[in-house]
């Protein structure tokens, strides 16, 4: 085995002299550092030789002129090497008397390698901490990263945790850590309980250190120790500021049409200091990356807020109520339990001076709701230990569950919608008894006036449980009857839309009514896309007539699964580059979340991504447009199956 570095002796350095005619001599470091540095002390002709008498070894050779050493026969010399040497004694003795200090002293402390006590910081009689201090033995000095768990011996439930970055020795090392006694308490899980502790080799973060053994980073070594038995009930408990009561949520529907305007979040609070609060309700499943921030444009500060209050509260009890916006529940597609966070957290009031203008912006700022943890040496620890964040109980959190689903909440405003009033028959043109086309008339409510895509699909009967079921889903191809969408110039009133559906695709599907309609109108933004459903009267087979065929046809569409919430859309499209394809990717509440449009030839693939567990809420619908701009076909399948 090579030698390694950190346990080898220092190495020494050798001086050699060298003569010449020059008054000033060198001083030579052994290798090739040490070439052409100066002496620093000029060469003394020798003096009168010593009379050696008693020494007939060395009497002989100074008789003759040889040997002896100048930095000896130079007083300064003798001086400096004296003080030299002494300096050497005094480090030698430090690093001895350390070695002695941590190996012996120290370990001593530790009978059977581990000891735990707890630890009462502050003195008010119950500990704050559980300190622990372990012998391990590790193969190599350096950086670690080091974890350290207080668990539940039975099921392995951590109690307490703390990690930190630590710098070991090799060999043996007596390790400390303090685990914070509120925590414990907090669990209500008595002891003996288990430590465990683990230590990752890292590499250095300092170019002066000596860099580990390659194969060295990473390695994981593992101890685990037992504690004597103690009451979770005997460490302190955690100081706090403010707590929170029972939260309840709040729907609201004061316009009463059925969807809910108002959503509010109620929570109680007991206040032992009076000051500013900033008090926030969170959610990650009330926001839809692709959706929600493509209505509301770019997202500011963090998305998963979906409430926020700062106030002013006296000691006391309070209630604060928080608002959340029944357009973004809406938006965010939730169908189902949703977890909620509540916070609250003291706060404080930050003015800025603006001298331009003589002006002050005030701001609520959160104040920080952990300060560093007292020197290990105040709990009886040397390095190396860890020690974990101090709580300061500016902060409580609670959680509220709640079921919601977007599709009760009141829609944000669009463009256009439908008024719900949907009518359907047979165009008869030529008047020869037979239909052209089925017609689905749909009412809007036009806000801004332009152009629309409006699109409709007409599936069998009963191929959806429910209208709702049939606004959100996209059924299969076999229930498929026909499709038919057109671009229409829209003005600022109540008007009609339609989709003629053509009696050659009725009859070519070989299937009779009554059927559902479901229209789509996708405003000229492309945002926001109303859906409105309708069942048909019944119509057989015999009263349609062959034609209105459609031109050209859409070859296919197909959505792959790329695995990781992202979605490969392949669209087959004609061959003919005077048509043009408009693929779109849409929420079932409407928002478009992919808007491509590109001239026909050939397929195209698009790609797109969103989270794996909506990824059934959303259609692919794609349009082939004539180079005159009229619809000629139009497919529409889900995203993913659920």
């Amino acid at each position: 085995m090579g030698r390694d570095p950190r346990t080898e002796p220092p190495q020494g350095r050798s001086v050699t002299r060298t003569g010449g005619p020059s008054r000033w001599g060198e001083i030579r470091l052994a290798g090739a550092a040490g070439r052409g540095i100066p002496r620093a002390f000029p060469r003394k002709p020798v003096g009168p030789l010593p009379n050696y008498t008693n020494n007939s070894k060395y009497r002989g050779r100074a008789l003759a002129g040889e040997g002896g050493n100048e930095l000896t026969r130079d007083p300064a010399s003798r001086r400096a090497t004296v003080i030299l040497f002494g300096l050497c004694v005094v480090a030698a003795s430090a690093i001895a008397g350390a070695a002695v200090y941590r190996y012996m002293f120290w370990g001593d402390q530790l009978p059977g390698g581990f000891q735990a006590s707890p630890t009462d910081h502050d003195g008010d009689g119950t500990p704050e901490y559980l300190v622990v201090k372990a012998r391990v033995d590790l193969p190599e000095s350096g950086d670690y990263s080091a974890n350290a768990v207080l668990l539940q011996p039975s099921t392995g439930a951590a109690i307490a945790q703390t990690t930190g970055r630590v710098e070991l020795d090799r060999g043996p090392n007596v390790f400390g850590v303090g685990f914070w006694g509120p925590d414990i308490r907090a669990s209500g899980i008595d002891g003996p309980y288990v430590v465990r502790l683990t230590f990752i080799r890292e590499d250095r973060d300092s170019a002066f250190e000596i860099p580990p053994s390659p194969d060295m980073i990473g390695r994981v070594y593992e101890w685990s120790f037992r504690t004597p038995a103690y009451g979770a009930a005997s460490f302190q408990e955690q100081p706090v500021v403010v707590s929170i009561g029972p939260v309840t949520a709040v729907q609201d529907d004061s316009s009463g049409d059925g969807k809910v305007d108002a959503y509010t979040i109620r929570v109680p609070l007991t206040v032992r200091e009076q000051g500013f609060y900033s008090v926030r309700a969170e959610s990650d499943d009330l926001f839809l990356q692709g959706v929600t921030n493509r209505f509301f444009g770019p997202p500011t500060g963090d998305p998963s807020t979906v409430g926020a209050e700062f106030v002013s509260m006296e000691p006391g009890a309070q209630e604060v109520t928080l608002s959340v916006s029944p357009e973004q529940v809406y938006l965010s597609g939730i169908d189902g339990p949703t977890d909620i966070h509540i916070t609250v957290i003291e706060a404080q009031v930050q003015t800025e001076s603006h001298p331009c203008c003589g002006s002050e912006t005030a701001e609520f700022v959160e104040e920080p709701a952990f300060a560093a943890p007292p020197d290990g040496s105040e709990l009886g620890l040397r390095q190396p230990y860890v020690l974990p964040p101090t709580p300061l109980g500016l902060k409580a959190e609670t959680r509220l569950e709640a079921t919601l689903h977007w599709y009760d909440f009141q829609a944000p405003w669009m463009p256009i919608e439908f008024t719900g009033e949907v009518r359907d028959y047979g165009t008869d043109a030529d008047g020869d008894g037979l239909f052209e086309s089925l017609t689905v008339e749909a009412a809007v409510s036009v806000r801004n006036w332009g152009w629309y895509d409006v699109s409709g699909t007409l599936y069998a009967a009963g191929s959806a449980p429910s209208n709702v079921a049939l606004m959100r889903s996209v059924p299969t191809e076999d229930h498929v009857v026909t499709t038919a969408w057109n671009r229409v110039n829209l003005g600022t009133d109540q008007s009609w839309v339609r989709i003629d559906f053509a009696g050659a695709e009725v009859l070519a599907a070989g299937r009779g009514g009554p059927f559902d309609a479901k229209l789509r109108i996708v405003p000229a933004n492309v945002v926001i896309d109303p859906i409105v459903v309708h069942t048909t009267a019944a119509y057989t087979l015999a009263q349609f007539e062959p034609v209105g065929p459609k031109p050209a046809r859409l070859t296919s569409v197909v959505s792959e699964d790329l695995g990781g919430g992202t979605y490969a859309i392949h669209v087959g499209a004609p061959s003919d580059s005077s048509y043009r394809v408009i693929t779109r990717v849409i929420h079932a509440n409407g928002v478009v979340a992919l808007d491509v449009a590109e001239n026909a030839g050939g397929e195209r693939v698009y790609s797109f991504s969103t989270e794996s567990a909506a990824a059934a809420d959303f259609a692919v619908a794609v349009y082939l447009m004539t180079s005159s701009g009229a619809g000629a076909d139009y497919l529409e399948i889900p995203l993913a199956v659920a």
